[in-house]
Formats: C-alpha cells, sequence, structure tokens
C-alpha cells in the first residue's frame, strides 16, 4: 500500500535485507559454534533476532499517518496551504497540467474487492501460486542445510570455506533481489518468476553431477543464490496483480502457510535420503528436477 508502481522494485529493495543477513551472520554463526557451542550459538541469535525485530518493527507507521497528522493541524493553516497549491496549479503551462493528469489516471489501480480466506483459495490463479511456493520453500533450504556438511566431507574444505560459500549465496541473493525487481519493470513478473525456478532447479540438480571442486561450489553458490532470492521479491508483487493490494496481508499470510510445510519436510527427506544411499545425488537430484518441472505450471 505504501506503492502504487514499481512494486516488484520496492519489494526486492525491502528483502534484499535477508540477503545481507545472510552475508553477515554467516561468519557470525561459524565463529560462535566455534567458540560457544551450537546451543549456546542458537541463544544468542535469538536474542539478537528478537531485538533486531523489535527495533524494527518501531520504525513501522500505518498508512495514511501523514494524513492523519494533516488533520490535525489548524483549519487556517489548512486552508492557507490549500489555496496556495490551487493557485501554483493554475499557473502550470495546459501540457504541464495534462501531464499530471495522464500520470494521475496512469497510477489508479484497478478497484479489487475485500476476499475472506476461502474466496482467495478458491482462485485456480492463488492455488497455482500456493504449489509453486511449497516447492520452492522445500528446495530452497536443502542447500542451505546440507552444502556446509556436503562441502566438508565430500570436496574437503574447512569449515571456514564452507562458511563462506553461504555468504556468497547471501551476497548474490541480494543482488538477485535488485536486479528481478528492476527487471519487472519491463518484463512479465510471472515469466521471471519462472524463469527463476527453473534456474535455481536447475542449478540444484547440478551438485550431483558437477565435479567436486571448490570452483563448482563458488560458481553453484553465486547461481543459486541470485536466482532462489529474486523469487523473494516477486511474491508481494504477482499477489497484489491477482487479487489487489486491500487483499495482499491476508493473501501474503496464505502464501506464506503453503511454504510451511516444504520448509518442515525438505532437511530430514533430504538427510533420509543421503543415508538410505550413502550418497548426496538423490539429494540433489530429486529436489532440484522437481523445482525445474514445477516451473513449466506457472502460465
Amino acid at each position: 500500500r505504501y506503492f502504487t508502481s514499481k512494486r516488484a522494485l520496492c519489494s526486492g529493495l525491502s528483502v534484499a535485507g535477508s540477503g545481507i543477513g545472510t552475508i553477515i551472520f554467516a561468519s557470525i554463526t561459524s565463529g560462535l559454534i566455534d567458540s560457544l557451542g551450537w546451543r549456546s550459538t542458537l541463544r544468542t541469535l535469538a536474542i539478537i533476532t528478537g531485538v533486531g525485530n523489535a527495533l524494527a518493527a518501531s520504525t513501522y507507521f500505518p498508512v495514511g499517518f501523514e494524513k492523519a497528522e494533516q488533520e490535525k493541524k489548524p483549519q487556517a493553516e489548512m486552508e492557507a496551504a490549500e489555496d496556495e497549491e490551487v493557485e501554483k496549479g493554475r499557473n502550470l503551462p495546459l501540457s504541464v497540467k495534462d501531464a499530471c493528469a495522464e500520470v494521475s489516471e496512469a497510477e489508479q489501480e484497478p478497484k479489487f474487492a475485500e476476499l475472506s480466506s476461502r474466496d482467495i483459495l478458491r482462485r485456480r490463479s492463488f492455488r497455482l501460486l500456493a504449489l509453486v511456493l511449497l516447492v520452492y520453500a522445500a528446495v530452497l533450504w536443502i542447500p542451505y542445510t546440507f552444502l556446509v556438511t556436503y562441502a566438508e566431507s565430500e570436496v574437503g574444505l574447512t569449515s571456514t570455506q564452507s562458511a563462506r560459500l553461504v555468504g556468497m549465496m547471501g551476497i548474490s541473493s541480494t543482488i538477485g533481489r535488485l536486479l528481478i525487481g528492476r527487471a519487472a519493470s519491463f518484463i512479465s513478473q510471472m515469466k521471471l518468476l519462472q524463469w527463476s525456478m527453473a534456474i535455481t532447479g536447475i542449478s540444484v540438480a547440478s551438485l550431483a553431477l558437477v565435479p567436486k571442486h571448490e570452483a563448482s561450489l563458488i560458481l553453484f553458490s553465486l547461481l543459486f543464490g541470485c536466482f532462489a532470492g529474486s523469487v523473494v521479491a516477486l511474491i508481494a508483487p504477482i499477489l497484489v496483480d491477482q487479487i489487489g493490494a486491500v487483499n495482499l496481508p491476508l493473501a501474503f499470510g496464505l502464501a506464506s502457510a503453503a511454504q510451511a510445510p516444504g520448509v518442515v519436510l525438505a532437511a530430514p527427506l533430504g538427510g533420509a535420503l543421503r543415508d538410505m544411499t550413502s550418497s548426496y545425488f538423490l539429494t540433489w537430484a530429486a529436489p532440484g528436477l522437481l523445482m525445474v518441472a514445477t516451473s513449466f505450471l506457472i502460465p
């Protein structure tokens, strides 16, 4: 509701913060585990996250805040300001007035009725997006869960080198979210979502086949981070286009809930495949190919 145009870019800028957090906390977490152990590290991260989120939330203000503040001003002062604005408008050249009118009309959004959860879930377009996000969430956490262990046990990297891979994913994720937001200004958001899903899936599946070298993992981290991060920046703008800004809070909550099963089940299933086969081949190949297949469902 704060932005009526270039929402994908605005969304990309806002979610880029999580990519920056990945860059910073990958090294911090590794150091804390070495010095404090994993239990105390989790407690420390919980405190940092809780305090940080509280401070961030305190900066939020509701839509229309400025308007409410304006209404507190004395009536005479407000009328004087309005008269001044009207006088400025009279002095504008005709061409400028017409241009302003065109911009105002262009910024008007289509009207959407307020929907209930049931109404949103009945929409085929939303159910399809929810399925795509379920698969996305499941595949997203496979590399974050297993890449460090894989790099250390299968490739022979040190813990510092392995943690650096996660930092690289954070860097490329931040860049990807900014780039995808800009690209959405002239390319269909659904096409960008499809391409990002497909490339992310291919990058994960490729780990099952590429040589086990540090260079291969660095290339994967950069590619995966860039396109997996791009998906996050597209969710809110796509939902707004489908059901309107008025329904975004409810729809975004439902879309997030659709991702929960994938987040919960992906890591245990990936670990089970590793234990059953004594190899990471299916841990990488199965979710990667699933994401590629799901990308073809996106219209």
